[in-house]
């Protein structure tokens, strides 16, 4: 009778280890890994926003400026010495 208990035990083991699910361990560890990553990624698309919002006022400002330039010339012209 010794070994129909320890047989059961054995096939109670088996039943609880198959029970795990995997994928959904693996898919959970695989999110915790790739936050850093994430937050990173994050930091890098706002950064970039940043870089292409400044190049974007730098154009206007040359804009503005030439057309400054452009005023100066014109009430340049009309000074009376």
């Amino acid at each position: 009778m010794a070994t129909t208990t320890s047989a059961s035990s054995t096939s109670a083991a088996a039943t609880t280890t198959s029970s795990i699910d995997v994928s959904a361990i693996v898919s959970s560890l695989m999110v915790s890994e790739n936050k850093p990553l994430d937050l990173l990624t994050a930091t890098v698309s706002k950064k970039q926003l940043i870089v292409s919002d400044l190049a974007s006022v730098k154009s206007k400002v040359a804009t503005l400026q030439n057309a400054l330039k452009a005023f100066e010339d014109i009430s340049g012209a009309w000074v009376c010495e």
